[in-house]
Protein backbone atom coordinates (compact mmCIF):
# COMPACT_ATOMS: atom_id res chain seq x y z
CA UNK A 1 0.00 0.00 0.00
CA UNK A 2 1.61 3.27 -1.07
CA UNK A 3 1.93 6.40 1.05
CA UNK A 4 -0.51 8.46 -1.06
CA UNK A 5 -3.22 5.84 -0.63
CA UNK A 6 -2.70 5.84 3.14
CA UNK A 7 -3.21 9.60 3.20
CA UNK A 8 -6.38 9.39 1.10
CA UNK A 9 -7.90 6.37 2.79
CA UNK A 10 -6.87 6.71 6.44
CA UNK A 11 -5.82 10.31 7.19
CA UNK A 12 -8.26 12.25 5.01
CA UNK A 13 -11.33 10.80 6.83
CA UNK A 14 -10.36 12.77 9.97
CA UNK A 15 -11.35 15.92 8.09
CA UNK A 16 -14.37 14.69 6.12
CA UNK A 17 -17.57 12.78 6.80
CA UNK A 18 -17.53 9.01 6.23
CA UNK A 19 -18.81 8.05 2.79
CA UNK A 20 -20.57 5.00 4.26
CA UNK A 21 -24.26 5.27 5.10
CA UNK A 22 -27.24 3.08 5.93
CA UNK A 23 -29.63 2.00 3.22
CA UNK A 24 -32.67 4.26 3.81
CA UNK A 25 -35.07 1.35 3.21
CA UNK A 26 -33.98 -0.51 6.36
CA UNK A 27 -36.74 -1.32 8.82
CA UNK A 28 -36.89 -3.83 11.71
CA UNK A 29 -36.61 -7.48 10.65
CA UNK A 30 -36.34 -6.58 6.97
CA UNK A 31 -35.75 -9.56 4.72
CA UNK A 32 -32.77 -9.56 2.37
CA UNK A 33 -33.18 -7.89 -1.03
CA UNK A 34 -30.69 -7.21 -3.86
CA UNK A 35 -29.29 -4.05 -2.26
CA UNK A 36 -26.91 -4.33 0.68
CA UNK A 37 -27.80 -2.61 3.95
CA UNK A 38 -24.69 -0.42 3.83
CA UNK A 39 -24.09 2.06 1.03
CA UNK A 40 -20.96 3.90 -0.09
CA UNK A 41 -18.75 1.06 -1.35
CA UNK A 42 -18.87 2.56 -4.85
CA UNK A 43 -16.55 5.27 -3.54
CA UNK A 44 -13.80 2.66 -3.29
CA UNK A 45 -13.99 2.18 -7.05
CA UNK A 46 -13.87 5.93 -7.65
CA UNK A 47 -10.84 6.39 -5.39
CA UNK A 48 -8.96 3.46 -6.94
CA UNK A 49 -8.75 1.48 -3.71
CA UNK A 50 -8.34 -1.84 -5.53
CA UNK A 51 -5.98 -3.11 -8.19
CA UNK A 52 -7.54 -5.70 -10.51
CA UNK A 53 -6.36 -8.85 -12.21
CA UNK A 54 -8.71 -10.70 -14.58
CA UNK A 55 -11.61 -8.74 -13.12
CA UNK A 56 -10.75 -9.73 -9.53
CA UNK A 57 -9.91 -7.01 -6.96
CA UNK A 58 -6.59 -7.65 -5.26
CA UNK A 59 -5.88 -7.39 -1.54
CA UNK A 60 -4.39 -4.14 -0.26
CA UNK A 61 -1.39 -5.79 1.37
CA UNK A 62 -0.90 -9.02 -0.53
CA UNK A 63 -1.52 -8.13 -4.19
CA UNK A 64 2.21 -8.29 -4.96
CA UNK A 65 2.59 -11.80 -3.56
CA UNK A 66 3.35 -14.71 -5.81
CA UNK A 67 0.77 -17.47 -5.99
CA UNK A 68 -2.84 -17.93 -7.01
CA UNK A 69 -5.40 -15.15 -7.31
CA UNK A 70 -7.22 -16.60 -4.30
CA UNK A 71 -4.09 -16.08 -2.22
CA UNK A 72 -3.48 -12.54 -3.48
CA UNK A 73 -6.98 -11.19 -3.08
CA UNK A 74 -8.90 -10.70 0.16
CA UNK A 75 -12.42 -11.81 0.90
CA UNK A 76 -13.38 -8.30 2.00
CA UNK A 77 -12.13 -6.88 -1.29
CA UNK A 78 -14.27 -9.39 -3.19
CA UNK A 79 -17.44 -8.80 -1.21
CA UNK A 80 -17.11 -5.02 -0.98
CA UNK A 81 -16.51 -4.81 -4.73
CA UNK A 82 -19.66 -6.88 -5.26
CA UNK A 83 -21.63 -4.46 -3.08
CA UNK A 84 -20.08 -1.51 -4.94
CA UNK A 85 -21.30 -2.97 -8.23
CA UNK A 86 -24.89 -2.65 -6.96
CA UNK A 87 -24.58 1.05 -7.74
CA UNK A 88 -23.75 0.43 -11.39
CA UNK A 89 -25.90 -2.68 -11.96
CA UNK A 90 -23.14 -4.60 -13.72
CA UNK A 91 -24.42 -8.18 -13.52
CA UNK A 92 -21.52 -9.62 -15.53
CA UNK A 93 -18.91 -8.33 -13.10
CA UNK A 94 -21.02 -9.40 -10.13
CA UNK A 95 -21.40 -12.90 -11.57
CA UNK A 96 -17.62 -13.15 -11.97
CA UNK A 97 -17.09 -12.36 -8.29
CA UNK A 98 -19.74 -14.88 -7.20
CA UNK A 99 -18.24 -17.60 -9.39
CA UNK A 100 -14.73 -16.87 -8.08
CA UNK A 101 -15.82 -17.07 -4.45
CA UNK A 102 -17.75 -20.31 -4.93
CA UNK A 103 -14.79 -21.88 -6.74
CA UNK A 104 -12.41 -21.03 -3.90
CA UNK A 105 -14.41 -21.95 -0.84
CA UNK A 106 -13.03 -24.89 1.15
CA UNK A 107 -15.06 -27.58 2.87
CA UNK A 108 -14.63 -28.85 6.40
CA UNK A 109 -16.61 -30.99 8.83
CA UNK A 110 -17.73 -30.22 12.35
CA UNK A 111 -17.15 -32.89 14.99
CA UNK A 112 -20.75 -34.04 14.48
CA UNK A 113 -20.16 -34.46 10.76
CA UNK A 114 -21.91 -31.26 9.62
CA UNK A 115 -20.26 -29.85 6.52
CA UNK A 116 -19.27 -26.21 6.36
CA UNK A 117 -17.57 -23.87 3.89
CA UNK A 118 -14.85 -21.37 4.71
CA UNK A 119 -12.52 -18.95 2.96
CA UNK A 120 -8.77 -19.20 3.58
CA UNK A 121 -7.04 -15.91 4.40
CA UNK A 122 -3.32 -16.59 4.05
CA UNK A 123 -0.92 -15.15 6.59
CA UNK A 124 2.21 -14.79 4.46
CA UNK A 125 3.38 -15.09 0.89
CA UNK A 126 5.63 -18.13 1.32
CA UNK A 127 3.43 -20.16 3.63
CA UNK A 128 0.20 -22.11 3.33
CA UNK A 129 -0.75 -21.09 6.87
CA UNK A 130 -4.12 -19.37 6.98
CA UNK A 131 -6.95 -18.31 9.26
CA UNK A 132 -10.71 -17.99 8.81
CA UNK A 133 -11.72 -14.35 8.81
CA UNK A 134 -14.86 -13.97 10.91
CA UNK A 135 -15.89 -10.78 9.17
CA UNK A 136 -15.28 -12.41 5.80
CA UNK A 137 -17.59 -15.33 6.60
CA UNK A 138 -20.35 -12.85 7.38
CA UNK A 139 -19.66 -10.86 4.23
CA UNK A 140 -19.85 -14.06 2.18
CA UNK A 141 -23.28 -14.77 3.64
CA UNK A 142 -24.41 -11.22 2.86
CA UNK A 143 -23.13 -11.60 -0.70
CA UNK A 144 -24.46 -15.09 -1.43
CA UNK A 145 -27.93 -14.41 -0.05
CA UNK A 146 -28.16 -11.51 -2.50
CA UNK A 147 -26.44 -13.33 -5.36
CA UNK A 148 -29.09 -16.04 -5.05
CA UNK A 149 -31.63 -13.36 -6.05
CA UNK A 150 -29.61 -12.20 -9.08
CA UNK A 151 -28.23 -15.61 -10.09
CA UNK A 152 -30.53 -18.36 -8.76
CA UNK A 153 -29.02 -21.03 -11.01
CA UNK A 154 -25.47 -20.22 -9.89
CA UNK A 155 -25.91 -20.11 -6.10
CA UNK A 156 -27.19 -23.29 -4.49
CA UNK A 157 -28.99 -23.03 -1.15
CA UNK A 158 -26.71 -25.77 0.16
CA UNK A 159 -23.65 -23.58 -0.47
CA UNK A 160 -25.11 -20.74 1.58
CA UNK A 161 -26.07 -23.12 4.39
CA UNK A 162 -22.57 -24.58 4.49
CA UNK A 163 -21.07 -21.09 4.93
CA UNK A 164 -23.56 -20.45 7.75
CA UNK A 165 -22.55 -23.73 9.38
CA UNK A 166 -19.09 -22.27 10.01
CA UNK A 167 -20.73 -20.27 12.83
CA UNK A 168 -21.30 -23.57 14.66
CA UNK A 169 -17.58 -24.00 15.35
CA UNK A 170 -15.94 -22.62 18.49
CA UNK A 171 -12.39 -21.34 18.89
CA UNK A 172 -10.28 -24.33 19.80
CA UNK A 173 -11.67 -26.21 16.80
CA UNK A 174 -10.00 -26.03 13.40
CA UNK A 175 -11.17 -23.09 11.24
CA UNK A 176 -13.26 -21.54 14.03
CA UNK A 177 -13.82 -17.82 14.55
CA UNK A 178 -16.62 -17.88 17.16
CA UNK A 179 -15.19 -17.09 20.58
CA UNK A 180 -17.41 -18.45 23.36
CA UNK A 181 -15.02 -17.84 26.25
CA UNK A 182 -16.76 -14.59 27.29
CA UNK A 183 -20.22 -14.52 25.79
CA UNK A 184 -20.30 -15.01 22.01
CA UNK A 185 -17.89 -12.92 19.93
CA UNK A 186 -17.29 -13.32 16.20
CA UNK A 187 -13.56 -12.75 15.85
CA UNK A 188 -12.22 -11.06 12.75
CA UNK A 189 -8.73 -12.34 13.58
CA UNK A 190 -9.23 -15.56 15.57
CA UNK A 191 -5.51 -16.35 15.42
CA UNK A 192 -4.66 -13.05 17.19
CA UNK A 193 -7.04 -12.99 20.14
CA UNK A 194 -4.25 -11.93 22.51
CA UNK A 195 -3.60 -8.69 20.59
CA UNK A 196 -6.62 -8.27 18.30
CA UNK A 197 -9.59 -9.47 20.33
CA UNK A 198 -13.15 -8.48 19.40
CA UNK A 199 -12.40 -6.18 16.46
CA UNK A 200 -15.60 -4.14 16.37
CA UNK A 201 -16.22 -3.56 12.66
CA UNK A 202 -15.53 -7.22 11.87
CA UNK A 203 -17.78 -8.47 14.66
CA UNK A 204 -20.71 -6.31 13.54
CA UNK A 205 -20.42 -7.26 9.86
CA UNK A 206 -20.23 -10.91 10.86
CA UNK A 207 -23.43 -10.45 12.88
CA UNK A 208 -25.13 -8.77 9.93
CA UNK A 209 -24.08 -11.69 7.71
CA UNK A 210 -25.74 -14.18 10.04
CA UNK A 211 -28.80 -11.94 10.21
CA UNK A 212 -28.93 -11.99 6.41
CA UNK A 213 -28.83 -15.77 6.35
CA UNK A 214 -31.70 -16.05 8.81
CA UNK A 215 -33.73 -13.45 6.87
CA UNK A 216 -33.35 -15.10 3.48
CA UNK A 217 -35.74 -18.00 3.95
CA UNK A 218 -33.34 -20.17 5.95
CA UNK A 219 -34.22 -21.51 9.38
CA UNK A 220 -31.79 -22.86 11.98
CA UNK A 221 -32.68 -22.71 15.69
CA UNK A 222 -29.04 -23.15 16.75
CA UNK A 223 -27.89 -20.20 14.63
CA UNK A 224 -30.87 -18.10 15.71
CA UNK A 225 -29.75 -18.65 19.29
CA UNK A 226 -26.16 -17.81 18.37
CA UNK A 227 -27.32 -14.56 16.77
CA UNK A 228 -29.27 -13.58 19.87
CA UNK A 229 -26.37 -14.45 22.17
CA UNK A 230 -23.77 -12.49 20.20
CA UNK A 231 -26.01 -9.41 20.08
CA UNK A 232 -26.44 -9.63 23.86
CA UNK A 233 -22.65 -9.91 24.24
CA UNK A 234 -22.10 -6.95 21.93
CA UNK A 235 -24.51 -4.78 23.91
CA UNK A 236 -22.80 -5.75 27.17
CA UNK A 237 -19.42 -4.71 25.77
CA UNK A 238 -20.31 -1.63 23.70
CA UNK A 239 -19.26 0.89 26.33
CA UNK A 240 -15.83 -0.71 26.47
CA UNK A 241 -15.29 0.59 22.92
CA UNK A 242 -16.10 4.18 23.91
CA UNK A 243 -12.94 6.11 24.78
CA UNK A 244 -14.85 9.26 25.65
CA UNK A 245 -14.22 11.06 22.38
CA UNK A 246 -13.63 8.22 19.89
CA UNK A 247 -14.08 4.48 19.50
CA UNK A 248 -11.61 1.66 19.90
CA UNK A 249 -10.78 -0.68 17.05
CA UNK A 250 -10.66 -3.68 19.37
CA UNK A 251 -10.50 -4.65 23.04
CA UNK A 252 -9.20 -4.40 25.73
CA UNK A 253 -9.96 -0.78 26.54
CA UNK A 254 -6.73 1.13 26.05
CA UNK A 255 -5.57 4.21 24.13
CA UNK A 256 -3.33 1.81 22.20
CA UNK A 257 -6.40 0.35 20.52
CA UNK A 258 -7.98 3.60 19.35
CA UNK A 259 -9.52 3.34 15.88
CA UNK A 260 -8.50 5.32 12.84
CA UNK A 261 -11.09 7.76 11.46
CA UNK A 262 -11.84 5.26 8.70
CA UNK A 263 -12.87 2.56 11.18
CA UNK A 264 -14.56 4.97 13.58
CA UNK A 265 -16.83 6.01 10.72
CA UNK A 266 -17.55 2.38 9.95
CA UNK A 267 -18.41 1.69 13.60
CA UNK A 268 -21.14 4.35 13.60
CA UNK A 269 -22.70 3.21 10.31
CA UNK A 270 -22.41 -0.54 10.88
CA UNK A 271 -23.86 -0.33 14.39
CA UNK A 272 -26.69 1.93 13.23
CA UNK A 273 -27.47 -0.57 10.48
CA UNK A 274 -27.58 -3.44 12.97
CA UNK A 275 -29.71 -1.40 15.36
CA UNK A 276 -32.27 -0.58 12.66
CA UNK A 277 -32.44 -4.19 11.47
CA UNK A 278 -32.95 -5.57 14.96
CA UNK A 279 -34.98 -2.63 16.31
CA UNK A 280 -32.52 -2.22 19.16
CA UNK A 281 -32.65 1.19 20.84
CA UNK A 282 -29.56 0.51 22.99
CA UNK A 283 -27.30 -0.14 20.00
CA UNK A 284 -28.86 2.81 18.14
CA UNK A 285 -28.18 5.14 21.07
CA UNK A 286 -24.52 4.12 21.11
CA UNK A 287 -24.21 4.46 17.32
CA UNK A 288 -25.66 7.97 17.34
CA UNK A 289 -23.42 8.98 20.24
CA UNK A 290 -20.22 7.95 18.50
CA UNK A 291 -21.48 9.50 15.27
CA UNK A 292 -21.55 12.85 17.09
CA UNK A 293 -17.88 12.40 18.00
CA UNK A 294 -17.10 12.51 14.28
CA UNK A 295 -18.70 15.95 14.02
CA UNK A 296 -16.55 17.45 16.77
CA UNK A 297 -13.40 18.96 15.27
CA UNK A 298 -11.48 18.93 18.57
CA UNK A 299 -12.34 15.26 19.10
CA UNK A 300 -11.01 14.45 15.62
CA UNK A 301 -7.71 16.19 16.29
CA UNK A 302 -7.39 14.49 19.66
CA UNK A 303 -8.21 11.11 18.12
CA UNK A 304 -5.59 11.56 15.41
CA UNK A 305 -2.92 12.54 17.93
CA UNK A 306 -3.86 9.58 20.13
CA UNK A 307 -3.63 7.29 17.11
CA UNK A 308 -0.12 8.49 16.29
CA UNK A 309 1.03 7.98 19.89
CA UNK A 310 -0.60 4.55 20.01
CA UNK A 311 1.19 3.46 16.84
CA UNK A 312 4.56 4.65 18.16
CA UNK A 313 3.99 2.69 21.38
CA UNK A 314 2.62 -0.46 19.69
CA UNK A 315 4.41 -0.60 16.36
CA UNK A 316 7.38 1.78 16.71
CA UNK A 317 6.14 3.77 13.72
CA UNK A 318 3.81 6.70 13.06
CA UNK A 319 1.04 5.04 11.19
CA UNK A 320 -0.80 1.77 10.93
CA UNK A 321 -4.20 1.37 9.36
CA UNK A 322 -6.45 -0.06 12.11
Amino acid sequence: MNFLFKIKHYVKPYFFESFYSCNPKISPNTDVSEKYWIEGYKKNIETGKWKFENGIPMGLYNHKWSGSLAKRTHISALTEYFFALNSVDDLCKKAKIVEFILMNLHEGRCVNGTKYYFWKTFISEHSDEYFVHGMGQGQILSLLTRARIDFPSMVAESSITKVANSYKLSIGEKNAFVNRSDGVIFEEYPHLTDEGKAVLNGWVLSIIGLYDYLHSGFSDPELTNTLEETICTLKAKLNEYDFGYWTLYNLPKSFKNIASAHYHGQHAVFLKTLALLTNDSEILYFAERIERYSKNYLYKILAMKTKVIANIVKYKRLYKTA
